[in-house]
């Protein structure tokens, strides 16, 4: 979905009571869109929050003396600035872990088999004491897990003049998104008004409610593509 027509839809119905929504339809002025994309960024963030729009996977080789595995750059094999001695991430220069963790989703052993996840019952369980922090209660150096996790969106420069950018959500995602940014930018002081604020925020709730009641998005599981290509099996 371009920002343009993002911009154009919050321009002509949700900002068309307010200056920063620009006199004219679309015309929101562009020292007005530093505003306009923070809270376009601040939606993204929600949405990704509460949906799993983008899933992501990492190896993680084992050590028979760690147990919490850390998901961060300081750990992985592309970072060649980090003085860290264990880089058990392996990962690479043309497709580096990026920190982009929101939650660990699946983790999968060495030979592709879903491992139990918070389950303080099951003995080959794993955890999550953090949500960027994997923990293997027996780790074994001879093997690896693949880490499935929910990713963080690729936010807009809030910056760029740029209208032809793509908004990184999928169509049936504008709603919520749009009720989201109306409600940051209406509760942003004298820009807007807390009670639009509030009604804007109920909106996206049950906006997302609908979603997650009619399943109106697919996500597909990992496939452990990954230990494959990489020769783990």
């Amino acid at each position: 979905m371009l920002l343009s027509t993002v911009f154009d839809r919050l321009t002509t119905i949700e900002l068309s009571q307010l200056a920063v929504g620009g006199e004219e339809e679309g015309a929101i002025e562009e020292s007005n869109y530093p505003k306009i994309l923070t809270a376009i960024n601040g939606a993204l963030n929600q949405l990704y929050i509460r949906f799993p729009l983008k899933l992501q996977e990492v190896m993680i080789q084992q050590f028979d003396h760690i147990s919490n595995y850390t998901l961060h750059t300081d750990f992985a094999q592309s970072n060649t600035a980090s003085t860290e001695v264990y880089k058990y991430i392996n990962d690479y220069a043309a497709e580096p872990f990026t920190d982009d963790v929101i939650k660990v989703e699946l983790v999968y052993n060495e030979i592709g088999v879903e491992l139990p996840l918070n389950d303080p019952d099951d003995h080959y369980s794993v955890f999550t004491p953090q949500y960027n922090v994997l923990q293997i209660p027996y780790p074994d150096a001879a093997n690896a897990v693949s880490v499935v996790y929910r990713a963080t969106p690729t936010l807009l420069v809030t910056t760029s003049t740029d209208l032809t950018v793509d908004v990184p959500i999928p169509p049936q995602m504008i709603e919520p998104l749009i009720a989201y940014t109306a409600h940051l930018i209406f509760g942003a002081g004298n820009i807007g008004g807390s009670e639009d604020a509030s009604a804007y925020l109920a909106k996206y709730l049950r906006l997302c409610e609908d979603l997650e009641k009619y399943g109106a998005f697919n996500v597909t599981r990992n496939t452990n593509l990954k230990l494959w290509r990489n020769g783990w099996v």
